[in-house]
């Protein structure tokens, strides 16, 4: 009898749990800005730690007032690119696009507006495109401004 209420127990516990899951959506954590948690394609190797930077050959954004441009592939090309665009777009260049590895050159325009409004848009674009590539483990090559 013992072992027909211990049996009977576990099927009301897990039916209970069964409407639990039914009943209350999931928590849902995404890594990526497009929704399904994709990773750049694992060919695209990390960048070794001595390994010489700027060569240009891997793509490269450039943040303005309003705007980011990033330039790619070869030859390159150029392409305006809003900041929640930005993590799609690299996952879907291909590995041809990457040469150096997982490496992203990053700078903003010196030629800046006073605006405040502008210095907050830099302010928060660095920070998204950061977090882009911390999730996609991309390394940033910091260059200064022109």
């Amino acid at each position: 009898m013992q072992n027909f209420n211990t049996l009977k127990s576990m099927v009301l516990a897990s039916g209970l749990a069964f409407f639990v899951m039914l009943a209350v959506p999931p928590m849902l954590s995404v890594s990526a800005a497009d929704g399904n948690g994709r990773k750049l394609d694992p060919r695209i190797k990390p960048v070794k730690p001595n390994q010489s930077r700027g060569k240009g050959l891997n793509p490269s954004i450039t943040i303005y007032d309003s705007e980011m441009i990033i330039a790619y592939g070869k030859p390159r090309k150029n392409r305006k690119i809003k900041v929640d665009e930005l993590e799609k777009f690299l996952l879907d260049l291909p590995v041809s696009a990457w040469p150096e590895g997982r490496m992203v050159s990053l700078m903003e325009c010196g030629v800046a507006s006073s605006s405040p409004g502008v210095r907050e848009y830099r302010k928060r674009t660095w920070a998204a495109v950061n977090a882009v590539f911390k999730r996609l483990d991309i390394e940033p090559n910091y260059l200064p401004s022109a």
